[in-house]
């Protein structure tokens, strides 16, 4: 969490206490429970929480820990490190894909904001070129038939000033990559594309 959001910490401050109570029927007895009692958990973060949990106390004070709950949380940490860390994406955001004839191609925003284009061929292998603009949210791809024919690349995303802005490449003018921005007031959600 703390590679997504920027913090760990459950509350505003590193201050806020969360508990949690478990009981156990071996612990001295507290609040007036007869015949047990109950042991208080604290937690600041919630990777503290989260190992406590793959931690199990079994009868007599016995610790066993859950492989499967910790591996987890080791996978999850990974995949954490991996989506932020990549030089793609910006705060972990995802791309958005389309299969156009027989080519992948997977629209992405910049580390800078810019949209970035990805395309695998068959034979060809991977490229990339930049479209260009400013965005703040996730882009949306699709392709689109003229006539019935795949003819057209389009990709809708939201600009800085919260703006609509629609890019579209033609196969009938490959060098170029045509935009124009859509009226309307500014939107604070992600445009969604579709033919």
């Amino acid at each position: 969490m703390r590679r997504y959001f920027g913090t760990d910490q459950i509350g505003a401050t590193s201050t806020t206490v969360v508990e949690l109570t478990t009981e156990d029927p071996h612990a001295t007895s507290v609040s007036g429970v007869s015949g047990g009692g109950f042991k208080t958990r604290t937690f600041t973060t919630f990777s503290q929480a989260a190992r406590e949990n793959a931690l199990s106390r079994l009868y007599l004070g016995v610790h066993f820990r859950f492989d499967g709950d910790r591996d987890g949380l080791a996978l999850g940490d990974h995949v954490a490190a991996a989506v932020t860390a990549s030089p793609g994406l910006t705060n972990g955001l995802g791309p958005t894909g389309v299969v156009w004839r027989e080519e992948q191609h997977v629209f992405t925003r910049g580390q800078n904001g810019t949209l970035e284009h990805y395309r695998f061929a068959p034979g060809a292998g991977v490229s990339h070129d930049r479209w260009g603009g400013y965005f703040v949210g996730n882009p949306s791809g699709f392709a689109s038939a003229s006539g019935g024919v795949d003819r057209q690349l389009h990709v809708m995303a939201r600009d800085g000033e919260g703006k609509v802005q629609h890019y579209w490449w033609d196969v009938n003018v490959p060098s170029t990559i045509h935009r124009d921005p859509w009226a309307g007031p500014a939107i604070v959600s992600d445009p969604t594309g579709f033919e």
